[in-house]
């Protein structure tokens, strides 16, 4: 029982060290990306004109504190789902959302999943994210899509 319990903390700092390099690889991935030209769906009878999504602005948004208070947020909010430590399920899980121009996350979706447990607790993580400083363009603030690579790796 001790054995599997210290295999299990084990197991969340290595999620925890996956996590802190998935957050530096979006950071580096983010500069690379290039505008989204499609407009979100809006409400039917909208008199407001659809909103534009970008992918890539003058101005990317930002976490409270920073990438590194990204990290710390990813790190201390993830928990590796004990039936897949148990089975031994690891992988990458990419989410996508968009920072919309209040700081909000919306539309929070898995792009690329490695198994519904470890999925649904990715989706968990970047529902729970607090606001974020919203997007620049031109000096207006505009609703970004933003996708964060978790990783879930058990040694």
């Amino acid at each position: 029982m001790i054995t599997s319990i210290k295999k299990i903390q084990f197991a969340n700092m290595k999620t925890l060290v996956g996590v802190l390099l998935a957050v530096c690889l979006i950071t580096v991935s983010s500069c690379s990306q290039k505008k989204l030209t499609k407009s979100q769906s809006s409400q039917a009878n909208s008199e407001q004109t659809q909103e534009k999504v970008y992918l890539e602005v003058e101005q990317m948004p930002e976490f409270p504190g920073g990438s590194l208070e990204l990290q710390r947020f990813l790190a201390n909010s993830v928990k590796y789902p004990i039936d897949a430590a148990k089975n031994e399920i690891q992988g990458r899980v990419f989410v996508t959302f968009v920072v919309g121009k209040d700081g909000s996350i919306k539309d929070a979706r898995i792009v690329r999943g490695a198994d519904p447990l470890l999925d649904a607790e990715a989706l968990r993580v970047v529902k729970s994210s607090p606001k974020w400083q919203p997007g620049k363009q031109k000096g207006k603030v505009v609703a970004v899509q933003y996708t964060v690579p978790i990783s879930f790796v058990l040694e």
